[in-house]
């Protein structure tokens, strides 16, 4: 193998490295963003269970019985965000799921010497070359 095939064929892997790599930080991106989302479902959850909580006390204290109109649109955004998170979690398990893909480049790729190129460097003793303009040194 000739050594600008072997350099191309390192190149090539080096390019599926860094293609996995990106793909790799936009994943984590992903999780990220989700655990994110998954924090602000869960402050919504809170704030609405203390409000329901608020009412449900106004009653308890005024001895009326409770009031399912006043309490069914906090239990509906309790409901909506547990679902939410629900969904989140599951996008993050799809995210951190191992990749079947057979393109997949990894460390014993870069094990094979014979894919690796040979590089012989020959060092000449030449004269050294003045610039041509010495007061710009071009």
């Amino acid at each position: 193998m000739a050594l600008n095939e072997k350099f191309s064929a390192f190149m090539a892997k080096a390019g599926d490295v860094a293609q996995a790599a990106a793909k790799k930080a936009n994943e984590v991106a992903a999780i990220a963003k989700a655990k994110a989302s998954i924090l602000a479902e869960e402050d919504k959850i809170k704030k609405a269970q203390l409000e329901l909580g608020k009412l449900y006390y106004a009653d308890f204290t005024a001895g009326e019985d409770p009031n399912a109109e006043q309490y069914l649109p906090w239990c509906e955004k309790i409901t909506a965000s547990k679902q939410q998170i629900e969904v989140l979690k599951a996008q993050i398990e799809d995210l951190k799921a191992p990749v079947q893909d057979e393109d997949v480049v990894t460390e014993e790729d870069f094990a094979d010497e014979e894919a690796l190129p040979e590089i012989e460097i020959e060092i000449v003793d030449a004269e050294p070359v003045e610039p041509e303009n010495p007061e710009t040194n071009e």
